[in-house]
């Protein structure tokens, strides 16, 4: 192919792209007050021209000041740089910050070409480019340059920020950036595209380490990654602060409680995933496994050639509440069905997406007086409880609702240890708080379309006898108690005939049983014949999420071996009495001796 001819620019002009016109034309004045200083002198900033006869085909500006020693050792410190990178045998002021990158798309193949001639005439031997979490990152520069991770950092304290140090075009007070770079040795090695279309559901934290996992592959550019969360990206839950846009609480706390598993978001900034992916906000409907092919809300159709279900487990009140409503109209505006059929606001499950958007919501219809009951045997009951306090609600107004908690109940909900209960119990009488654990909600009723009444169900004092009904004043109710799989997602793996055994069955590798579609997360167990394994959501969820990514760059990098798993347990043997015959171990005596068994039942 024709190759253009790279020179430098010394003029101001107009570059038209698919990137906004006034990043490029300010990127590109900005080096007019280095024009008159020669290459050889290793002037602050430049800006370069790719030329095929008379028509300009690429614009390229970089500055080297930005790149000063101190920036190069924070990035050192706070992005994983030496994992791809050996810093120390490139001189500072042999690299530079790329301001700016535009081709015409007739000739975008040629952009490795621009980018080598640049940095031989310009003298660079690393180039970097940073991007704010909100900004625009032109295609062209996700697929040659090399993304970098960043590190773990310590936990800030609550309402804490860590604002970017360097506050330049870069990252205008920013949170977090994204980092990538460029070296000599890699413009020889061109990344692999891969346009396999893979499409994730659920934005959980088994999710956001199976998209680090996958997008930080540096010899692979995904160019087709679509995530499908109605609550977008994954995320920690906010700060009571942002929740009441900024408004004094006692504690910058979250409302719920927080998930040990999910990366801050300081650290999720850093990954800059909405640079990489799509993500639609709306909800699974039906998967069509024979077409490839998810219908969401609307008849709309979104084609797949790998489909990983990352889905979190919600809070099983809200199938009770919600019966027969619309889920995404649920979750926005905080709708529940009455005992009676009406349909009535004032509800939030802790588990939905636009929990801040319904919260907020009820908040403001709330009075002063008004009764909040909170429902559920969950860390996020109680954490929510504390939430509420935060945001000024009147402890006399707040009712917390434990079904099964106490010593009283034989497999009743619990801390774990008997002190923290008893020290938990303390800190709520104490902050006038009414708890019941003898009470199962059953429903909800209301008047002119507002909350008023939750209905509760009491156990019998004597056996055989039926349970008393209980109606409590409720204004908003929030409920966490017993997750379990979304309707709408189990309807869809139903009727697509993937195996449901109380969680997604998926394999070592982690297929289910069509091997277009991977799982994992608090979705998903591994099947029967793996006697001793537990459900998903007892594991760490990050571990999970990087173990999945591992499994599908095997089925779509071309590069890829072939993954050494763990032998899987033989089938057990049954005798005529229907009782299974093991050897120790667990191995089949018949399978270890050929012949024979011996009962250890």
């Amino acid at each position: 192919p024709l190759s253009p001819t790279v020179s430098r620019f010394l003029q101001p002009v107009l570059v038209y792209s698919s990137t906004p016109i006034h990043s490029i034309d300010s990127a590109v004045r900005a080096t007019e007050t280095d024009d008159e200083t020669p290459l050889e002198e290793n002037p602050n900033c430049v800006s370069f021209v790719a030329t095929i006869g008379n028509q300009v085909v690429g614009v390229v500006s970089l500055d080297r000041k930005v790149t000063s020693t101190e920036r190069l050792a924070w990035c050192k410190a706070n992005m994983a740089l030496d994992e791809y990178l050996d810093t120390d045998k490139h001189r500072t002021r042999n690299q530079a910050m790329l301001l700016a990158l535009a081709m015409n798309p007739v000739f975008m193949p040629q952009a490795r070409f621009l980018l080598k001639e640049t940095m031989r005439l310009f003298d660079k031997s690393v180039i970097y480019y940073e991007a704010a979490p909100d900004t625009y990152v032109p295609r062209v520069i996700l697929q040659h340059l090399v993304p970098v991770k960043p590190r773990k950092r310590e936990s800030l304290a609550p309402g804490q920020k860590e604002i970017y140090p360097f506050s330049d075009h870069a990252a205008p007070g920013a949170t977090g950036v994204t980092l990538h770079f460029l070296s000599k040795r890699l413009l020889s090695e061109p990344k692999i595209v891969v346009n396999t279309r893979i499409v994730v559901v659920g934005a959980s934290a088994t999710a956001a380490a199976f998209l680090e996992q996958l997008l930080f592959t540096p010899y692979i550019q995904f160019s087709s990654v679509t995530l499908v969360s109605p609550g977008g990206l994954p995320k920690p839950p906010p700060d009571l602060k942002d929740l009441l846009d900024g408004s004094e609480t006692k504690a910058a706390t979250p409302l719920t409680s927080i998930d040990e598993d999910m990366p801050t978001q300081l650290y999720l900034d850093s990954l800059g995933l909405g640079h990489r992916i799509r993500c639609l906000e709306t909800r699974l409907v039906d998967i069509d496994r024979e077409s490839k092919a998810l219908e969401l809300p609307d008849n709309a159709v979104l084609p797949y050639d790998v489909l990983v279900l990352t889905d979190t487990l919600m809070d099983s009140t809200a199938n009770m509440l919600t019966e027969g409503l619309d889920e995404g109209e649920v979750q926005q505006e905080g709708l529940a069905r009455t005992v009676n059929g009406d349909v009535v606001r004032g509800y939030a499950s802790l588990s939905t997406p636009q929990l801040n958007k319904v919260v907020k919501t009820c908040m403001g219809e709330l009075g002063e007086t008004d009764p909040v009951v909170v429902y559920g045997s969950t860390l996020d009951a109680l954490a929510v409880v504390t939430g509420l306090l935060d945001m000024g609600v009147n402890s006399s107004c707040i009712t917390l609702v434990r079904p099964g908690w106490g010593p009283n109940y034989a497999n009743g909900a619990s801390l774990g240890d008997a002190k923290v209960d008893d020290m938990l119990d303390a800190a709520l009488a104490e902050a006038g708080v009414d708890c019941y654990s003898d009470l199962t909600l059953v429903g909800v009723d209301g008047e002119e379309g507002v909350l008023t009444t939750a209905v509760f169900t009491k156990e019998a004092d004597s056996p055989g006898a039926e349970p008393e009904t209980v109606s409590m004043a409720c204004r908003m109710l929030l409920s966490s108690h017993a997750p379990d799989i979304r309707p709408t997602l189990f309807t869809a793996l139903n009727s697509s005939g993937l195996v449901y055994d109380g969680r997604l069955v998926v394999g070592l590798d982690m297929q289910t049983s069509d091997p277009a579609i991977f799982a994992g997360g608090d979705l998903t167990k591994f099947s029967r014949r793996q006697r001793r394994a537990m459900y998903h959501n007892y594991y760490n969820a990050a571990s999970v999420g990087k173990h999945l990514a591992t499994c599908v760059l095997e089925a779509v990098d071309p590069l890829a071996t072939a993954i050494a798993m763990p032998p899987s347990l033989p089938a057990p043997m049954v005798g005529d009495d229907g009782r299974e015959r093991v050897g120790a171990g667990g191995e089949s005596k018949a399978g270890a001796e050929g012949e024979g068994a011996i009962d250890v039942a």
